[in-house]
């Protein structure tokens, strides 16, 4: 089964993939081959006089090697027209020319007589590299300013001139430099001033420029694999984003299209599409980039770039979805989750679909919240995105087995995505990827045009939902309705996750986000007059989050704000109250709603006691002359006692005829508390609350930190995760392919 995308190997020649056939050396390679013998006539045209020819074609003869090692360039340094230079160094036996090469450069300090052309031909060695780098030590450095940036100017040079075999080795030289220094010396001004010169600013902009160009008019798929792993490794040199200098550079009218170029072309995005996802990813983290990006023209201007982006966002979703339900044993490895959620209910029973508890394992979305994060960079700032959430971009598999075919939109799929998402929150990286795909919706219920298709009769889909296993239930797929819409599975989803991450570790920022996504949806129900899906559902869960609120009020208050929470949950309790005859389905219903609330009305007085006991507390400390901690600490106490009104006089007003009935009846019955509950409606007094079908506009920009420590976690999973372009690629093959280019 194929897991989600590590490095992309789709459309790159099996003959130039690593294998363990390729890369197990036979007995007569050596390490450091670079030089493919069939680019001998490449290779001899650099060197000089017929004897050296002589000699690298008897070595070649003798041991019977297919390819040449570095002994052929060892040679062009001891021998040039029969001659043997007198300024150089001899390279000591048995020490590839490149490693001697390193070695003169940072040890010996001398850049005078190296052959920069002969340099970038040789076979980048970057384990090699970094460990002379690293045996510098750091205060040393500084004074290297010359070599180093005379090192990094060249590769800049080739990166903008070449496009063969020396295009790649400068990339590789260049990366491993720069992240090298910035690991040791940190990252900024004076940091690019030694790197790049005091004219890093001209140097970094032809280097992006360079780079941009190459990905999007190389016809060559190596080329265009290099460039883009050169600008994650320069998105990623420093691990907190906020730091690294260098991405501002990449904030360019040029460097924008490459995005475009990516995504509209089927094999460039099928190779390179991830990595460009990781690059949206990293770009709008930092509050400057904010402002640099918004200048520009969108990330994704043209129809084809956006249905692109969506394949491959889509593409992820299912991959990731796959890989969920293979861990929770619900599907087997041979099984497609697509095709699984394409059949009925009655037919997934049929080849046993269920929750298997002791082989099931958890699994970490967050290992690739790249996706996640960049589709919500997207949308954010793309309104042509949004409008294309509902259409159902042909699903493209990063594997062999080619494309297949998904029968749900983007939305559907983020839905189901997200229920997965919500039902293991125990690492700290799961709780960032759950608040992030919370924000998302969000986003998505912020949007006027989105919540009409939400609403929308023929864009209704049965969403599968999956519902985590708890104590008194199984967990299971709920494959959902067919006849309802997008709305009532997205407030199903937000029920769900409201009731069931009520711990001790508390998520106020992400209850808080998804009350805010629960209250949008039911005032634009409100406004266009149409019956809020699951109304039941949502309620039992709003009453859930208000019971654990009053019960742990002490406990709670000391993580985050227990009365901001509970006044925006009795902000929407009170949308049912007063508008339940828009709201609600039926008069049923409304019975109900006042059955559960007299029948839970401890939930109530307890909220209303703490509020008061917390106004009172307030109200000591101010005539003592103690200073509040802040201003808020006021407001939402007493805000939360207003909206208790109704509730408390729906209590007072029908719990003393309960009482008075039961006194003389005993026990009463579902049927005879709803029939008080009928005929208290006529003479029961309730507010009329001004405001309820208006929200506080959410400030994104606040979540700008949340972001920033989300891209972060982008960066440590990239190192973690990431395949070196020469493990990927067997160098001889790579080099035999460029070789045919112009030197």
């Amino acid at each position: 089964m194929q897991f989600p995308y590590q490095r992309s190997t789709h459309n790159i020649p099996t003959e130039v993939l690593s294998s363990t056939t390729a890369l197990k050396p036979s007995s007569h390679s050596f390490s450091h081959l670079t030089v493919p013998y069939g680019a001998l006539p490449n290779f001899f045209s650099i060197c000089k006089g017929p004897g050296l020819r002589q000699l690298v074609e008897q070595v070649v003869k003798t041991t019977g090697l297919n390819e040449v090692a570095d002994i052929g360039m060892m040679a062009t340094s001891v021998f040039e027209k029969g001659e043997k230079r007198s300024h150089m160094a001899t390279p000591q036996l048995g020490v590839s020319k490149i490693n001697f090469l390193y070695q003169q450069i940072f040890e010996q300090r001398s850049i005078d007589g190296i052959n920069w052309n002969e340099f970038f031909l040789l076979h980048f060695n970057g384990p090699f590299l970094r460990d002379v780098l690293y045996k510098i030590p750091v205060d040393v450095l500084p004074t290297l300013k010359p070599i180093f940036s005379e090192l990094t100017n060249r590769c800049v040079a080739v990166i903008a001139s070449s496009r063969n075999v020396k295009f790649y080795n400068a990339c590789s030289t260049l990366t491993v430099t720069v992240f090298a220094l910035a690991n040791r010396l940190g990252i900024s001004q004076d940091f690019l001033e030694m790197v790049f010169t005091d004219e890093y600013d001209v140097i970094l902009r032809k280097l992006v420029s360079s780079l941009a160009t190459t990905v999007k008019n190389e016809n060559s798929i190596y080329l265009k694999i290099i460039a883009m792993d050169t600008i994650i490794i320069l998105h990623s040199t420093c691990t907190e984003l906020s730091r690294n200098c260098i991405i501002p550079y990449f904030f360019c009218e040029e460097f924008r299209q490459i995005f475009e170029a990516m995504f509209s072309d089927g094999d460039c995005r099928s190779t390179l599409g991830p990595d460009a996802m990781k690059v949206l990813a990293l770009l709008k983290t930092k509050e400057r980039s904010l402002k640099s990006l918004a200048e520009l023209k969108p990330v994704l201007d043209d129809n084809l770039s956006i249905m692109g982006f969506l394949q491959i966002f889509s593409t992820w979703l299912r991959i990731l979805s796959d890989k969920f339900l293979f861990c929770i044993g619900q599907i087997s490895d041979e099984f497609d989750v697509i095709e699984c959620f394409s059949k009925k209910a009655q037919h997934l029973a049929a080849v046993g679909i269920q929750h298997n508890v002791e082989e099931s394992y958890e699994a970490n979305f967050a290992e690739e919240v790249e996706f996640l994060l960049a589709f919500y960079n997207v949308i954010s700032c793309n309104r042509k995105v949004t409008g294309s959430l509902f259409s159902t971009p042909p699903t493209e598999c990063f594997d062999e087995e080619g494309p297949g075919t998904h029968e749900h939109s983007i939305v559907c799929s983020l839905l189901t995505f997200s229920s997965f998402v919500f039902s293991d929150l125990k690492a700290e990286s799961s709780k960032e990827c759950a608040k992030l795909t919370l924000l998302l919706l969000l986003r998505i219920a912020d949007d006027g045009y989105i919540q009409n298709a939400l609403h929308d009769v023929a864009l209704s889909a049965a969403v599968p939902l999956y519902i985590k296993p708890q104590l008194h239930r199984p967990g299971q797929l709920d494959f959902g309705n067919a006849s309802q819409t997008l709305a009532t599975s997205l407030l199903a989803l937000l029920a769900e996750f409201l009731r069931s991450h009520l711990s001790r570790n508390f998520l106020f920022d992400h209850y808080q986000i998804a009350v805010g996504t629960v209250h949008r949806i039911v005032v634009h129900e409100k406004r266009s007059r149409l019956r809020t899906g699951c109304w039941k559902q949502l309620f039992l869960a709003l009453m859930s989050v208000l019971q654990y609120l009053g019960s742990n009020e002490q406990t709670l208050s000391s993580s985050g704000d227990v009365f901001r929470l509970a006044t925006q949950v009795m902000v929407v309790v009170n949308l049912f109250i007063t508008y339940g005859d828009v709201l609600l389905p039926d008069a049923a219903s409304y019975d109900f709603l006042y059955y559960e609330i007299v029948r839970q009305h401890t939930v109530f007085t307890r909220l209303n006691h703490a509020a008061c006991s917390t106004l009172q507390k307030q109200s000591l400390e101010e005539c003592e002359g103690s200073a509040l901690v802040a201003p808020l600490k006021n407001e939402w106490p007493s805000r939360l006692i207003n909206q208790l009104m109704n509730a408390l006089s729906i209590v007072n007003h029908i719990t003393p005829k309960l009482t008075e009935i039961s006194a003389k009846q005993g026990a009463l019955s579902e049927e005879q508390v709803l029939k008080v509950v009928q005929e208290s409606f006529d003479s029961l007094n309730l507010k009329l609350y001004d405001g309820l079908d208006e929200f506080e506009p959410f400030d994104f920009q606040e979540e700008n930190e949340f972001l920033l420590e989300v891209g972060n976690s982008v960066v440590r999973n990239y190192w973690e995760r990431r395949i070196p372009i020469d493990s990927l690629i067997v160098y001889s093959k790579l080099a035999e392919r460029l070789s045919t280019m112009t030197l």
